[in-house]
């Protein structure tokens, strides 16, 4: 999952959206962010070579061409402490909690 944060506002984009549709662009608050996905990333944690691993992916945020901050939390962790959030599915469209 990735999270961006804004003041009061924030959206949760779903890495099965993002699988499905590489880039997303999302709204928080007067804030315009483009969401990329990209394969080509191992996991360090299901094999012995992180070269064997199975592919995670990357994500990149970028607001007007430049690095924007965000997280990939645990979702439990973004329903616990902003149960309000807009959460962006595997059809890619915003969705309230």
């Amino acid at each position: 999952m990735v999270y961006i944060a804004r003041g009061h506002e924030a959206v949760a984009v779903s890495l099965t959206a993002l699988a499905k549709r590489p880039k997303v662009e999302v709204c928080v608050g007067t804030h315009k962010f483009e969401v990329r996905f990209r394969l080509g990333v191992g996991s360090a944690l299901d094999r012995s070579k992180i070269s064997a691993g199975q592919d995670v992916g990357s994500v990149t945020v970028t607001e007007d061409g430049h690095p924007a901050v965000f997280s990939e939390p645990f979702w439990f962790a973004v329903a616990a402490f902003r149960p309000d959030v807009k959460v962006v599915r595997s059809r890619c469209r915003l969705h309230p909690f």
